[in-house]
């Protein structure tokens, strides 16, 4: 499969394809699987270890990304592992209801209104905007996500569960990348409309 770049066409974020209710699935189904890992610590859940695995690929792809995290790593795993619960618990193919109240419910029901996950990507994205975060760095989330899994999933781990994946994490990347570029462009138009003030 080849690669999802969120900047191809002279930097537009071209959408990726939808995942189906059956990548969807797979990617429940596969997410309980990692749950379902015997624990390696009384102190660190299976999501954690996925999480702190996922890190782990990150910084040895990036290094760099390293300083947009902090120190506390384990924390940050969490809030991963939290937003793929969240999506693994509410597909993006289904019919409206009523939403929960954020990204960390994971009583989340499975019928979550999808452009309510949407808005909610799209804002989550803009926060990133303000850690510093490019829409080039996205470009590897997904390597690293697929690392997470073969080391939780070991020899469940497939590439017809890595393709579903692959499908849902780029839809998610393609939507937070849209709410960084809407962030960079209003504050740049905030930053212009004060240099305008300022010089008149």
């Amino acid at each position: 499969m080849s690669a999802y770049d969120p900047l191809s066409e002279k930097g537009k974020a071209m959408p990726p394809p939808m995942p189906d209710g059956h990548d969807i699935d797979l990617v429940r189904t596969s997410w309980q699987d990692v749950l379902d890992q015997p624990r390696e610590s009384e102190t660190v859940s299976s999501a954690q270890v996925f999480g702190l695995a996922f890190y782990d690929a990150l910084f040895k792809l990036n290094p760099a990304a390293r300083t947009l995290f902090g120190t506390d790593v384990v924390r940050q795993s969490k809030m991963l592992t939290y937003v793929i619960a969240y999506i693994a618990r509410a597909p993006i193919i289904v019919p409206p209801t009523q939403p929960p109240t954020n990204l960390q419910d994971n009583e989340a029901t499975p019928d979550l209104d999808s452009s309510w996950l949407i808005d909610s990507l799209r804002e989550l994205g803009q926060r990133h905007y303000f850690y510093n975060v490019h829409p080039q760095d996205l470009l590897d989330v997904w390597p690293s996500i697929d690392a997470a899994l073969k080391a939780t999933l070991k020899d469940k781990y497939t590439p017809v569960i890595a393709g579903a994946w692959r499908k849902t994490v780029d839809h998610v990347t393609y939507h937070l990348t849209f709410g960084i570029n809407t962030q960079r462009k209003i504050s740049e138009n905030k930053r212009r409309r004060t240099i305008s003030c300022c010089t008149q």
